[in-house]
């Protein structure tokens, strides 16, 4: 049996999915959090895309600047369900069409996930040509070889020191 939509619920609904939204944007692109990913070991969330560029110049979380570890970011699953489930509840509401499968909104917010995908996409390729480098090559070479995962990924080859 299907509740029926009441002022007072949908009023109700408003007032719950306001008092946790902020905590459901990035802090970098101020938008709903897209792909999150959690900073190693500060804790704070951001959008994959987001966080990745950010550390290809700074070794810092964006919010506390706190130093980050290795792997300096891993992807929130927890957070990413919470946020999904907040923007099928915002497109159940009558006067929030932009979130509405087709919208602007959504629109946007699949490319920016697409996007990611395919920036992960690529890093593996990358990642599966350095290991087969490095295998092919004398392995007296390879005294400098260091695994570290990379700043966008969390995942990654390094060579030297």
């Amino acid at each position: 049996m299907k509740a029926h939509s009441t002022p007072e619920s949908d009023e109700l609904l408003n007032s719950f999915l306001k008092a946790y939204q902020a905590d459901l944007e990035c802090p970098i692109c101020q938008d709903f959090l897209v792909v999150a990913h959690v900073c190693v070991p500060c804790g704070h969330s951001f959008c994959g895309e987001c966080l990745s560029q950010w550390v290809e110049v700074k070794r810092d979380c964006p919010s506390c600047r706190g130093k980050l570890n290795s792997p300096r970011m891993v992807l929130n699953v927890g957070l990413n369900n919470l946020v999904e489930t907040h923007l099928e509840q915002l497109a159940r509401k009558g006067d929030n069409q932009e979130w509405k499968r087709g919208g602007s909104k959504h629109a946007e917010r699949e490319a920016r996930k697409k996007k990611w995908k395919s920036k992960l996409q690529e890093d593996k390729r990358h990642r599966v040509r350095a290991i087969i480098i490095l295998s092919s090559e004398d392995s007296s070479e390879n005294e400098n070889y260091e695994s570290e995962p990379s700043a966008t990924t969390g995942m990654g080859y390094r060579f030297g020191r």
